[in-house]
């Protein structure tokens, strides 16, 4: 029943701007414009305009949407609607006064430029044409014929991202945490739900840590369009010091998208960090020194 619904409501509006075309003096073709489009896409169209009046007629063109159970919906300016959900917003039509003759008649350019963010469904609107000396007066009297435009936005979306950027936070840690980074960049620019891991490996190819990567995992920072990992230590194989590798692995979207990528980083523990700073200290030192003491030696034969 309720699929039934629409249906009768646009047989009931087809045949009320059927009647009105023909009873007044203006005739406004084609009745109705069904198009299929996609967001992003300019539709065009015509509609043509013929005077039966014996005087100069001054049609305005109106635009609203049509909600399929309430009927007629008032045109509001793009800051008071969704505009991933209103056709009349799509619609641009000369809002000027269009003027005919007495048997003439006229087309009307409208274009139908979908919204980059419009949602799939079906939309109706109606373009009437109102007579009026002005267009207060013409919105006020609302007399003329409409026509119907149904609209069908296919769904044709594709889970385009891809990864950014996957690094970790500087190439050598002297202390926990270490800090990974991940950057996704998506075309559609809509959330995509994520779930995934890091898996850190030592030289020795064993895992000694897993970073789960999902909203209610506590461990990414979902606050804005960079994820920061936060890795508390490196378990018990891990041996601290060493150079280790980081396997991100990430399924995102309905269809469960992989992506994957790779980064290496060091960790050296202050301790040892110290002891290899003296030691590379007492090497840098011992070189110069030996340098020295041989250009010393040469300058002295020299003089002798």
């Amino acid at each position: 029943m309720k699929k039934a619904v629409p249906v009768i409501i646009i047989v009931v509006l087809f045949f009320a701007s059927f009647l009105q075309l023909k009873a007044g003096s203006l005739i406004a073709k084609p009745v109705i414009i069904d198009k299929k489009g996609e967001p992003r896409i300019t539709l065009k169209e015509v509609v043509v305009l013929e005077s039966q009046a014996n005087y100069k007629m001054n049609i305005y063109a109106v635009v609203n949407n049509i909600d399929i159970l309430d009927g007629d919906r008032e045109f509001k300016i793009s800051s008071q609607v969704d505009l991933s959900k209103s056709l009349a917003n799509w619609i641009e039509i000369s809002r000027g006064v269009i003027q005919l003759l007495p048997g003439e008649e006229k087309s009307v350019d409208l274009e139908i430029k979908i919204g980059p963010k419009a949602e799939a469904g079906i939309y109706h609107a109606k373009i009437s044409f109102f007579e009026g000396s002005t267009r207060e007066e013409a919105e006020a009297r609302k007399q003329g014929p409409s026509t119907l435009i149904n609209l069908e936005i296919s769904d044709n979306s594709q889970e385009g991202a891809r990864l950014k950027k996957f690094s970790a936070e500087r190439p050598i840690f002297f202390k926990m945490p270490v800090a990974f980074s991940f950057r996704l960049e998506d075309e559609e620019n809509k959330p995509l739900p994520l779930d995934g891991r890091v898996m850190i490996y030592n030289r020795r190819g064993e895992e000694v840590a897993v970073l789960p990567i999902n909203k209610e995992g506590g461990v990414a920072s979902w606050e804005g369009p960079e994820q920061k990992l936060l890795l508390a230590n490196l378990g018990e194989t891990g041996g601290g010091f060493g150079r280790y590798k980081a396997i991100l692995r990430l399924s995102y979207g309905a269809k469960r998208t992989l992506i994957q990528d790779t980064v290496f980083f060091w960790v050296i523990p202050w301790p040892i960090a110290v002891v290899f700073i003296l030691i590379l200290t007492a090497l840098i030192g011992s070189i110069v020194y030996a340098f020295y003491k041989l250009y010393n030696q040469r300058s002295y034969d020299q003089i002798e």
